[in-house]
């Protein structure tokens, strides 16, 4: 087994190169935080206050909550001061409702998105702090499901968003490579699967196959963890077996990976902390935190939650044992401030009881790890999908059939392209599809697929934001053709309504990212960005850029445009979903 101080050490390396290579900007260089460090003056900095967009039936720009008596002051301050970007302050009960002074915010707003590009939204408030995300984390010994779908996808979102907000982050893959699974394969391996190709599709057909002799012969799981109690005793010719197993596993899990543009800095896995599990078990013993139960096993009995095992009666340890023992590693080799683990709702017990032995044991310290659940996915008959029972289809198979489906829609919408630039457009759109359905939504909800919806390019769905953008890419194209590039105006002049709201909403942008990881919530960003779409795409239904006369007008038109085009993207790249130019 590897020595996982080296491998937590090379992990960390490669997590802040990454880091150091992609500099954030400073909050204090954002409208929004300009307004917001000049409302908390005014409130006198007793108090949290959010400048928000306020509800439609309301005329102004921003409105803020507080005690009357607050609010009150707050409005006598700003309508006698000159900030540059209020023009005024209402009283409304306990509202502040504040009218911005538009030309002072378009001039800076669109400057700083064309001077930020790609870091628009971004910020460096976590800087020098690192955060330890673990997610996807697969059973070796098969294909990647369906069920790790999940995982995968919020976890690398969230990896993303993490490091948005100026966090150095350590993307951790913990297979599950050991326990009573994989000597259900071992022995599915050793009894059928004489003659057959070692690979993670035969694999898996092996240990469907245990699991439906299982139900006849309930006998064969002991054959099973006597198996795996000679691999923890370091039986050769299983520990190659084994060996074997993990790194076909890790070379198909990366083919999918690769698809799905997730990557990590570390692939661990529970084999890694055997000796150390059996470390902390001695020293959970000696501190009376555990204790022996029925035929030796060790037990932990919590006082406001279920007791549950940390050793077998046979002496194999067992994941709480394993997991505690990589908690414990993680905070002594890399002193995170953030530990996320982005597991399925079905394990709140498991970590509930593990942060509490964790804590009573001391390992903690100052830290507070995370649980971050989510739903299930669910097939076609509404039931959870189960690798078990042959329920659970391969993610692959999920992915081409997306991009199957969106290639079909690409080659009636777009056929003057050419099959090549089809067959990349599509390969885009389904991937992003498979993405947006999983983190459009609260991720406490169970989700399913929808094909209409996650390829609808009128709303609600990745391949609206990709459409919009291309839109944009469009105009800009069709603007330079027939008046060559742009000369940046003087001043940026709109006199449409709606133009005013589409800057408002890219104000917010900043504060969206910020929130996002507050609330560990990728579908604040997905939801922020259906609703600047939306209203671009009713702005562009009204106004034609290119027949703007006007010139100062036009060009501001054409930069506003931009600007959308450019937030969009960098939502989607946060959000890990691919960019199409065209479509």
């Amino acid at each position: 087994m590897k020595n996982y101080k080296k491998t937590y050490k090379k992990a960390l390396k490669k997590s802040q190169s990454r880091n150091k290579k992609s500099k954030k900007p400073d909050l204090s260089g954002y409208v929004y935080y300009g307004i917001y460090q000049y409302l908390k003056s005014a409130f006198s900095d007793e108090q949290e206050i959010i400048p928000q967009e306020p509800p439609e039936h309301v005329e102004a720009d921003i409105a803020v909550s507080a005690d009357v008596k607050k609010v009150k002051e707050a409005a006598e301050k700003i309508n006698n001061d000159n900030f540059d970007y209020f023009k005024k302050a209402e009283v409304q009960g306990p509202f502040l409702n504040i009218f911005l002074n538009y030309q002072n915010i378009f001039n800076d707003l669109l400057s700083n998105v064309e001077k930020l590009d790609d870091k628009y939204g971004e910020n460096n408030s976590h800087y020098n702090k690192l955060a330890i995300i673990e997610y996807s984390s697969p059973n070796i010994a098969k294909p990647i499901s369906i069920g790790h779908l999940r995982t995968t996808v919020i976890g690398q979102v969230l990896s993303n968003i993490y490091e948005a907000n100026g966090y150095t982050v350590l993307r951790d893959n913990y297979l599950g490579d050991w326990g009573t699974q994989f000597g259900k394969v071992a022995y599915a391996y050793q009894k059928w699967g004489e003659g057959k190709e070692l690979n993670v599709k035969n694999l898996k057909d092996l240990y469907i196959k245990f699991q439906k002799e299982y139900e006849k012969d309930e006998s064969i799981i002991e054959e099973a963890r006597n198996i795996l109690k000679k691999l923890e005793d370091e039986d050769e010719k299983l520990t190659k077996l084994w060996k074997k197993v993990k790194e076909l596993s890790v070379k198909d899990l990366k083919s999918v990976y690769q698809k799905l543009g997730v990557e990590f800095d570390h692939y661990s896995g529970e084999s890694l902390f055997l000796n150390k599990a059996k470390d902390l078990i001695k020293d959970c013993l000696d501190r009376k935190v555990c204790k022996k139960g029925k035929k030796d096993a060790i037990i932990v009995e919590p006082e406001d939650l279920p007791t549950f095992l940390m050793e077998k009666s046979d002496g194999s340890t067992l994941y709480h044992s394993r997991d505690l023992a990589q908690l414990k590693a993680r905070i002594e080799e890399l002193n995170p401030d953030e530990l996320l683990y982005v597991v399925g709702n079905e394990q709140k017990l498991h970590f509930r009881q593990l942060f509490t032995l964790a804590e009573k044991l001391g390992y903690l310290q100052d830290l507070h790890p995370k649980h971050i659940g989510f739903g299930l996915v669910l097939g076609d008959d509404g039931k959870k999908m189960s690798t078990r029972h042959g329920t659970g289809a391969d993610l692959k198979r999920l992915i081409n059939k997306a991009i199957e489906k969106s290639l079909a829609i690409v080659e009636e919408k777009s056929s003057n392209l050419s099959s090549k630039n089809k067959k990349e457009i599509a390969e885009k759109v389904g991937i992003g599809a498979i993405i947006y359905n999983d983190i459009s939504h609260s991720r406490n909800k169970d989700i399913s697929f929808d094909w209409n919806q996650m390829l609808n390019f009128e709303s609600g769905s990745a391949a609206y934001l990709q459409y919009t953008n291309a839109r944009i890419n469009s105009i800009k194209e069709k603007y330079e053709e027939k008046f060559n590039k742009p000369q940046k105006p003087n001043k940026f002049i709109f006199n449409e309504k709606i133009e005013t709201k589409i800057a408002k909403k890219i104000m917010f942008f900043p504060q969206v990212i910020r929130l996002a990881e507050e609330k560990d919530a990728p579908h604040v960003i997905a939801n922020y960005l259906e609703e600047l779409a939306s209203t671009f795409n009713t702005f562009y239904n009204k106004i034609s850029i290119i027949k703007t006369d006007d010139e100062d007008l036009r060009v501001s038109r054409l930069y506003l445009s931009r600007t959308v085009g450019q937030v969009i993207k960098n939502g989607l790249r946060v959000l890990n979903i691919p960019i199409p130019k065209n479509m």
